[in-house]
């Protein structure tokens, strides 16, 4: 039905197509740059929590041991 009423209107089949394409590269490229966005956060936000977890550990062996109980919970 839809592209009956796009002949029908005197438009080509191919420059409907080179809209929808033009239009889902549009939504492509938005959704691409909201998803960089939230990973450079997420990346901020861990380097942050590394600086300070480093800044607290007084030595390598309390920062290692630390590691090992926050991935395990023992």
């Amino acid at each position: 039905m839809y592209e009956s009423e796009i002949l029908e209107k005197g438009i080509s089949a191919t420059e409907t197509n080179t809209a929808e394409r033009h239009h889902e590269l549009g939504e492509s490229i938005l959704g691409l740059g909201i998803i960089l966005t939230v990973v450079a956060f997420i990346g901020a936000w861990g380097f942050t929590c590394l600086i300070s977890g480093l800044s607290h550990a007084a030595s390598v062996r309390e920062m290692g041991s630390s590691l090992i109980t926050a991935l395990t919970g023992i």
